[in-house]
């Protein structure tokens, strides 16, 4: 008895395998897309018919040539061993204080080295649809910042100021303890004076 085999199978001749040839559709027996007189579900796979193309590429695409840099390599590793130990970097950037200072994005760009007019609104749009440096002055961030730093601060309480003659008296100097503390180091300093 023959073990039987489960799942898809490629013949044993491999010159014996052929996909079909496309067929050539009659236009009289073109499907109808005409969606008033067929139900839904017939017509989501009639739909599916038309845009599905008769001979799949199923292929991964092929590597790139050459091997990867050891730095990018390390990184990738390093995301990867975090991501097993669930570590969330959304999470951890929203937990961050440091992103939630609005400042922070001139640092990154500065950091990414990317210009604010060319690089930041960069995009793969043609320029008939949209061109960020036909965008007025006042679009821009960096004067949206000074505008912010311009602006007047709201009024809050003064600053409570303590004299240093009430801070004279307040001030206790630490007692002398038997067990040593502060006078013994401050013995053995004189006594090395």
């Amino acid at each position: 008895m023959e073990p039987q085999i489960v799942g898809p199978m490629m013949p044993q001749d491999a010159s014996a395998f052929s996909l079909p040839e496309p067929e050539d559709e009659d236009p009289q027996e073109a499907v109808s897309l005409d969606s008033s007189n067929i139900p839904y579900s017939e017509y989501r796979s009639r739909l599916r018919e038309l845009t599905y193309p008769t001979v799949p590429k199923m292929d991964f695409a092929p590597s790139p040539p050459g091997s990867p840099a050891q730095q990018v390599t390390a990184k990738v590793n390093n995301i990867l061993r975090l991501k097993k130990n669930d570590v969330h970097f959304n999470f951890k950037m929203e937990q961050s204080s440091a992103f939630h200072n609005p400042a922070i994005s001139q640092k990154l760009m500065a950091f990414a080295d990317i210009d604010e007019k060319q690089g930041q609104y960069a995009t793969v749009l043609t320029k008939a649809l949209w061109d960020p440096t036909k965008f007025p002055d006042w679009a821009y961030i960096t004067p949206l910042y000074e505008a912010a730093r311009l602006k007047p601060r709201p009024a809050g309480k003064a600053p409570v100021f303590i004299s240093a003659e009430s801070s004279k008296t307040a001030y206790q100097p630490p007692q002398t303890s038997s067990a040593g503390g502060l006078a013994k180091r401050q013995k053995r300093k004189a006594d090395s004076d």
